[in-house]
């Protein structure tokens, strides 16, 4: 059977493409890892570390990406959450919207233990800490943005309809409208 690449640069070349194409399928894994490492490298405090990772998951599960901004994240949200009412009708999506604040909820819920346990650590000199309690801050402040828009969209649509719902977009009348996309 004949070689797969014929030379060391078709090989080298086919392995570079192959580890991006992997990067960029594991991205947010791989960005997670590497903080890990960074604070690792930084002398960061195991405990410190770990709740690290821990706002990692939590921010990877609300569904935040690194370097998007927030307004952008909640109107692609919206825009499916209307295309899906459109699809499927009100009545079977409402249900699935409860659900969705019900998780947003449990997700509030364990960032504010997250942020607690932070600030318990504050009796402690350690490395990374304050970096900790801002963006542990910052987690819980942005879920209790996100359940705010997830309640609106039900509040606006139970009450007034689809229609009233895209007229406040429109208008920009909206709780998350203030945000720069």
């Amino acid at each position: 059977m004949a070689p797969k690449y014929k030379t060391a640069k078709e090989r080298y070349e086919a392995r570079l493409q192959s580890k991006r194409a992997h990067y960029q399928r594991n991205k947010t894994i791989e960005q997670a890892k590497s903080r890990t490492r960074w604070r690792t490298h930084r002398h960061f405090d195991s405990d410190v570390v770990t709740l690290f990772s821990t706002l990692d998951k939590l921010s990877d599960e609300l569904g935040y990406k690194s370097g998007v901004p927030e307004a952008r994240i909640v109107q692609s949200r919206v825009s499916a959450v209307l295309q899906r009412i459109d699809d499927e009708g009100w009545t079977l999506l409402r249900p699935e919207l409860d659900d969705a604040v019900i998780a947003l909820l449990g997700l509030h819920e364990r960032a504010t233990k997250l942020y607690e346990t932070a600030q318990q650590l504050g009796c402690k000199s350690v490395a990374g800490y304050h970096l900790l309690l801002k963006q542990s801050r910052e987690l819980v402040d942005l879920m209790g943005r996100r359940l705010v828009v997830e309640r609106e969209v039900i509040s606006i649509i139970d009450d007034r309809g689809v229609e009233a719902y895209d007229q406040a977009m429109l208008t920009d009348s909206l709780s998350w409208h203030w945000q720069k996309l």
